[in-house]
This record gives C-alpha cells, sequence and structure tokens, in this order.
C-alpha cells in the first residue's frame, strides 16, 4: 500500500503500513446482512402474488439504505490506515475529506500491545502510544505485534548512566542485543 510523498518531509520513508482488521467489517456485515433479509422477507409476505405494492418499494429503499450503509462503512475501513516512518507515526483516513494525525517517534514515551483471545487468534490487536501526556489507542490492528514492536524499538527511555543515549527497550530489562538484526529481543531461557 502506498503513502501520498506529499504526506512525507524530506528524508523520510515508511517503514510499515498497516491496517485495521477485517474483522471489523464482521459485525457491519451481519447487520446489513440482516435488515436486507428482513426487508426482503416483509416484502415478500406483505404482498406475496404481486410483488409491485407500496410495501414492496419501501421495503426496497429500505434494503438499499442498508446496503448503501454497509458500503459506506467498507469504504472508510479500506481509506483508514497507520503508517510508521523512520520519523512519525501516521494514522490515515477519509476520502474527500482527508485526516491526518502524526505522531514524532521522539515524543513516544510507552507503547502498550493490547490483543484477547481472538487477536491472538486471528492476528490482530490494538496498539496504545503515550507520547507526552497523550495516549492514542489504534485499535484492531491487522499486524499490531510488527508495529509494536518496531514502536518499542525506537522509543527513547531516559537511561540514568547517559542520559543522552537512546536506550532500546520493550518494557524495562528487556532490551535489545546490539547486534541482533531482527525486529523482536532475544530471550533468554
Amino acid at each position: 500500500m502506498r503513502i501520498s510523498r506529499r504526506l512525507l518531509t524530506e528524508g523520510e520513508r515508511p517503514v510499515l503500513t498497516v491496517r485495521t482488521h477485517p474483522i471489523r467489517l464482521l459485525g457491519p456485515a451481519l447487520r446489513a446482512l440482516a435488515g436486507v433479509g428482513a426487508a426482503l422477507a416483509l416484502g415478500y409476505y406483505a404482498t406475496p402474488q404481486t410483488g409491485t405494492g407500496p410495501v414492496d418499494l419501501i421495503a426496497a429503499v429500505v434494503a438499499l439504505l442498508v446496503l448503501a450503509r454497509f458500503v459506506r462503512r467498507f469504504l472508510a475501513w479500506r481509506r483508514r490506515r497507520v503508517v510508521l516512518t523512520n520519523q512519525r507515526l501516521l494514522q490515515l483516513s477519509g476520502g474527500v475529506i482527508r485526516r491526518v494525525a502524526s505522531i514524532s517517534l521522539e515524543h513516544v514515551s510507552q507503547v502498550e500491545l493490547v490483543q484477547g483471545l481472538a487477536g491472538r487468534l486471528l492476528g490482530y490487536g490494538t496498539v496504545k502510544v503515550r507520547a507526552g501526556e497523550e495516549q492514542v489507542s489504534l485499535g484492531s490492528l491487522r499486524e499490531a505485534r510488527q508495529l509494536w514492536a518496531l514502536l518499542a524499538e525506537t522509543s527513547p527511555r531516559g537511561d540514568a548512566e547517559d542520559p543522552h543515549r537512546r536506550s532500546r527497550t520493550l518494557a524495562p530489562g528487556l532490551s535489545f542485543d546490539r547486534q541482533d538484526t531482527g525486529p523482536l529481543p532475544r530471550a533468554l531461557v
């Protein structure tokens, strides 16, 4: 998935682009299916022989409105994404009216990953990012664990030995091995 170069500053490059998991469309899809089914059943049972009465017209309009609402939600889901660059975290949404929210990686102080059982099984989760006093919750992301690991790797942490050195940690006591090139920390068992 590409990001417009107009949104990036000089020297900035995308590292990871994620979208919300399609599971977020399951509820609206089921409601749309139930609404269309109910409208069609109403039209059929109200005038089973003719199929051209005012009840049928109302049922068809209701079915189209329910379907249009689902299409609008689908398009909003499709346009919403989170982009991690080498300098910022961007949250993009909107079509005609575009919304771009960003957090500089220098200001990120804490990153949290929340995954329930379904999220672990289906591969989605919520990443909570704290920057100063603000906390942003990026819910139901498809590659939440990967985004969390990359953000946690870049978040600065005050170091008692050298306050100017950026320490790369996932949590206090779990530091990255500088020799390791992978996105996750090495675990000693």
